[in-house]
């Protein structure tokens, strides 16, 4: 008997980051790293210009409580916190973490042909570094951020239709995946196939306003990878 191979229905397979890969703990183990050490807030203070980074950062953590992230506070803070993790992705102070059920479900759209790409709201060199630290990178094929202005925010619709532009995909082919419901809308609205808000602590799962509500990542991969028990070689002959 041939074994049961899983193939991708989807092209591209677009993640979020922290809160979705990443427990959002991730944003407090930086600030606090950044914080216990003055010799990396001085190499801060000279990539930014920012005199009182703990200023910047107490500034930034209040807009990220109200959601603000288009906020010119919150990506201040957002510079020096990238500036911050990259210093401990490079140096191996720390490995960025990842939610326990990413690496497989990860893995089996990596196998069965998805392409995986990260959104992110830091900077493009920090989520590579973070991926990099903790085995990951091997999983991605391409990294997109907030921060580019060819992208711009995870609020707006035209992030996402970039993004496919980019891919040279119709946006149906994409799969995106959150833990922000106004990322999720957006998605949705840009007409992206299939929309994944993900709240582990969530009970009521299904669909909700053109996304679907998970409480598990391996949830995607297990509504959009097809089962077939055909040879690799004979699927794609007939695809």
């Amino acid at each position: 008997m041939n074994p049961i191979q899983e193939q991708a229905v989807y092209e591209l397979y677009l993640t979020d980051v922290m809160g979705t890969t990443t427990p959002k703990s991730e944003i407090t183990k930086v600030t606090d790293y950044i914080l216990a050490n003055k010799q990396v807030q001085e190499q801060i203070s000279q990539k930014t210009g920012q005199e009182n980074i703990e200023d910047v950062i107490n500034k930034g953590l209040e807009r990220n409580k109200k959601g603000q992230k288009d906020h010119p506070e919150f990506k201040e803070y957002l510079k020096v916190w990238d500036i911050g993790a990259q210093i401990a992705y490079r140096t191996g102070e720390f490995a960025m973490s990842l939610e326990d059920d990413v690496e497989g479900a990860l893995e089996r759209i990596h196998d069965s042909g998805g392409k995986i790409a990260i959104y992110s709201s830091g900077a493009v060199e920090t989520t590579k570094l973070g991926m990099e630290s903790n085995g990951l990178d091997r999983l991605v094929d391409n990294y997109y951020s907030s921060s580019q202005p060819e992208i711009g925010s995870k609020f707006k619709t035209k992030a996402y239709k970039e993004i496919a532009q980019q891919e040279n995909i119709d946006a149906s082919n994409m799969v995106y995946v959150t833990d922000d419901v106004k990322e999720a809308q957006a998605a949705v609205e840009a007409g992206a196939g299939k929309v994944y808000f993900i709240d582990r602590k969530a009970k009521e799962l299904g669909p909700k306003d053109g996304y679907h509500i998970i409480n598990n990542y391996h949830q995607v991969a297990d509504d959009t990878l097809q089962k077939d028990n055909k040879p690799t070689g004979e699927q794609k002959a007939e695809a």
